[in-house]
């Protein structure tokens, strides 16, 4: 969703809340300041008032000044958000308001929100799509599901008709599959085997009991599994995140840098944690940078670190100072230090100006 920033940034916040044009309420009071100015007195006296209107008029925008206008730092969203659900009727909930910045960014984020909210739900074709798509959506594994819910051909075991031979060998046979370690062929052998002895129809009853049971803990199953998996993961996560954090706090010095508790904050900040992009600090400068990764490895190799880089610096400053000296040699002077002159004899005048580098 787009929307005219220009416009958004000319409303400032009055202090009973109304929003009003910047550059229009400016015109207005300029335009009664000058009506104020009496046309009484010499042409000399009017030149006189005229400054002393001026001062008071900027007096007014003094930062000390106790006028009633109330300059926001930013944008004021949350107070644009409360005017769009008050003229659209809507139930304003506070605790989520106070989560949209004051700023430009924080009144996108809303309307990005507002349009994500008033998304038609998406229309399935089945219950199965839909509870796949759930589950590919929480980071679930697709094979697992389809081999969950596929593996017995997603056959509907309770409205299974068991009075038909057909499904009666079907049934029977998915139950000593999940029940049995039994080969393929075995399991068709005892299928067989309870047909001749005419005693598959009273099997297959407790089977199709057993198989509903089965594939309905297996479903529940999966998506228990999945969840116990997302936690796992965020609690390795959260281990992570804590181990690096004390590394850095840990570390009396990084790369030649002292790490005060400031600069180990602003650390862990940039390439740890996550914005509302979902990109840490230093995941965005690679973005800038493509070729960043091959910058640290290539310093790494080097072996560069902060007193490698400062010791460097210092050895080509003095290269060249001495490069810039030699360039201005005084035939004149026989030593670059002071030296006291022969007794009874005055030192020739040096030029001094050819010394300032």
């Amino acid at each position: 969703m787009s929307i005219d920033k220009n416009l958004l940034s000319k409303m400032v916040l009055v202090k009973n809340n109304e929003f009003v044009g910047e550059e229009k309420e400016f015109q207005d009071t300029e335009a009664s300041t000058e009506e104020e100015v009496t046309e009484e007195g010499t042409e000399e006296e009017t030149e006189e008032e005229t400054p002393t209107e001026e001062k008071q008029f900027k007096d007014t925008e003094t930062p000390g000044d106790d006028s009633e206008e109330v300059q926001p730092e930013g944008l004021p969203a949350q107070d644009i958000i409360k005017v769009l659900h008050e003229h659209n009727k809507w139930e304003i909930d506070e605790e989520a308001l106070a989560k949209y910045d004051n700023s430009e960014d924080g009144l996108m984020e809303f309307f990005g929100d507002m349009v994500q909210a008033n998304i038609p739900a998406p229309a399935y074709g089945s219950q199965e799509v839909e509870e796949f798509d759930m589950y590919v959506k929480n980071g679930g594994d697709p094979a697992k599901f389809l081999e969950t819910y596929y593996s017995n051909g997603n056959y509907n075991y309770e409205e299974a008709d068991i009075e038909d031979e057909d499904v009666q060998k079907k049934v029977y046979t998915d139950y000593l599959k999940n029940t049995t370690k039994f080969s393929d062929a075995k399991i068709a052998k005892e299928v067989q085997t309870k047909i001749d002895l005419d005693e598959l129809g009273e099997e297959v009853k407790e089977a199709k009991e057993y198989m509903v049971e089965f594939d309905k803990t297996s479903k529940e199953n999966l998506k228990v599994q999945l969840e116990r998996e997302k936690e796992a993961q965020q609690q390795q996560y959260n281990e992570y995140m804590e181990s690096q954090k004390k590394a850095i706090k840990d570390a009396k010095e990084i790369a030649g840098f002292e790490v005060t508790d400031k600069l180990a904050k602003e650390l862990f900040e940039f390439g740890f944690e996550r914005g509302k992009d979902g990109r840490t600090g230093y995941e965005r400068l690679k973005e800038e940078d493509t070729q960043l990764d091959l910058k640290l490895l290539m310093l790494a190799m080097k072996g560069v670190d902060k007193a490698t880089i400062a010791k460097e610096a210092v050895s080509e400053a003095s290269k060249e100072l001495k490069k810039n000296l030699s360039r201005y040699k005084d035939n004149a002077a026989k030593s670059t230090t002071n030296t006291a002159p022969a007794d009874g004899k005055s030192k020739k005048n040096v030029n001094l100006k050819k010394w300032i580098i």
